[in-house]
Formats: structure tokens, sequence, C-alpha cells
């Protein structure tokens, strides 16, 4: 399955100010979003992205689930669980250098959990103009996103209602 756009909901923000404050000056370094769910992001595990082949995403933050704050690039996808220990060690000190509010490298959650998914994101953009979720139309059934969103955490494949995948 060829995916146009992932949609995060409710990302913590000062993890995404950690991405913008590097990628602003420096747009093309790779940095990690890591979702919590245990489920791989099955789109992107079957055609994993890459800088020459991108997917679109669209993040809400957990202050404000029914808008759109960020976007950028996913150019990488891991599965975490089949990560090696030198691979492991060279995303945490990615990770400890640029993205100090994410805490290290998420390989099991307090409650057990194993996250699988490890984005690999370039070009994040805090939007200067945020827009609804109901901007963005489900893949699935080519409705728009409820913006009655109360909980974070989940994704969508999704397309930009405007046509435009982009923060215009």
């Amino acid at each position: 399955m060829s995916i146009e756009a992932l949609f995060l909901n409710g990302v913590y923000s000062a993890i995404l100010d950690d991405i913008w404050n590097v990628q602003r000056t420096d747009p093309e370094r790779t940095l990690f979003i890591q979702p919590y769910s245990p489920s791989p992001i099955k789109a992107l595990e079957d055609a994993p992205p890459t800088p020459d082949d991108p997917v679109w995403l669209y993040l809400s933050t957990t202050d404000d689930l029914a808008t759109v704050s960020y976007n950028a690039e996913i150019v990488g996808w891991e599965d975490k669980t089949l990560m090696s220990r030198e691979r492991i060690a060279e995303v945490r000190a990615i990770i400890q250098e640029y993205q100090p509010s994410e805490n290290g490298l998420y390989l099991r959650l307090d409650d057990g959990r194993v996250p699988v998914n490890l984005l690999h994101v370039r070009f994040l953009m805090k939007l200067q103009e945020p827009f609804s979720v109901t901007e963005l139309i489900k893949e699935r059934d080519r409705k728009p996103l409820s913006p009655n969103r109360r909980t974070s955490g989940g994704w969508s494949y999704v397309q930009r209602r405007s046509g435009q995948l982009g923060s215009a």
C-alpha cells in the first residue's frame, strides 16, 4: 500500500520543538519520532519511505489534538524490535544530542508494551497557520478526520482536502 500522507495524533510539543530547533537551521538533518504503538504502521513497513521517495507527515500536539500544527517528511522507517545493538547505540546518541525532551530511545514502555515504529523525519515545519484536522481526509473511508479528539495516539493515512500536501 503506497500512501500519500500520514497523520499522527497528539505528539508532545517539546519533542517537536527539539526537532524544529535543529531542523530550522539544518533542515536535512534526519531526526526521530517514536509513536508509542506496539503495532507497526503497516504502509510504512510494507513500503518504507526514503529521502528520494518521502511520505508527507501531519502532526497535532497533545495540547491541541484538533489542530495540525506541524508537518514534515518521513524519509525512513525502522522496526525498533529488529535493530542491532550498534544501531540502537547510534540512534540513542542522536536522540541524546539533538532531542533531549525525548528522554532516549523507547524500547519498552512503562506498561510493558514494546513500541515498534521509529520514524525518520526531515524538514519539520512549525506551521505559521495551523489548520483543523478536518482538512485531512482519511484514505480508509474518504471522510474528514474528526475534530472531537480526546486522547493522544494513533495515526491515519490521509490526504489534504485542498489537494495540496504542504503547509499552504
